[in-house]
């Protein structure tokens, strides 16, 4: 797992099923002395997990479109918390991509590593065709990213990057869920 990097040195790469996330290929040299996170990195810690919009629960592009952004949501609250409950709820059992994600978040916050980042950003979301809506690629907009291993580990600290992924999802009963995961090329 190594392209969603820092909270994507956790996703990165996702699609590879390893254990460890790999550093991003540019990563910002830290100064010996991290400044304090700004207030925009931190405001997502003090928040409870989001709640899934009611148009993220509809069989439609809409739909599909509500969920994605509901799915960032959950995602940025973990990657700032450490708490992956509300993400884990969104995957199948099938998306290999998210188990590590997630995996790894926890494994960093139980060895007293953290992440502060404003987050991902929904730039674009595109489909294959207006009627169907299980294949979307997404554009997102990653913020500035600052991964601490360990409680006193100096951060490694990733720029502000574009990326694009492809979801697979699947709609049950409960509404969408993510089946696959993968870094568009």
């Amino acid at each position: 797992m190594a392209a969603l990097a820092a909270s994507l040195a956790l996703l990165t790469g996702c699609g590879d099923g390893g254990d460890e996330p790999e550093a991003d290929p540019t990563p910002i040299i830290p100064s010996s002395s991290p400044a304090e996170p700004s207030p925009s990195e931190s405001e997502a810690a003090e928040e409870e997990p989001p709640e899934m919009p009611n148009a993220a629960r509809e069989e439609s592009t809409a739909g599909a479109e509500a969920f994605i952004e509901h799915w960032t949501a959950a995602f940025n609250f973990a990657t700032v918390t450490g708490d992956t409950a509300s993400f884990d709820d969104l995957a199948a059992d099938s998306c290999r991509a998210c188990v590590n994600i997630s995996s790894s978040l926890r494994d960093l916050y139980d060895r007293g590593g953290r992440i502060e980042s404003a987050g991902w950003t929904v730039k674009q979301i595109g489909f294959a065709s207006e009627d169907t809506a299980d294949m979307p690629a997404v554009r997102f907009d990653r913020a500035k990213e600052r991964v601490f291993r360990t409680e006193d580990a100096k951060p490694q600290v990733y720029r502000p990057e574009d990326m694009t992924y492809t979801f697979q999802l699947e709609y049950a009963s409960t509404g969408w869920r993510v089946s696959e995961l993968t870094e568009a090329s």
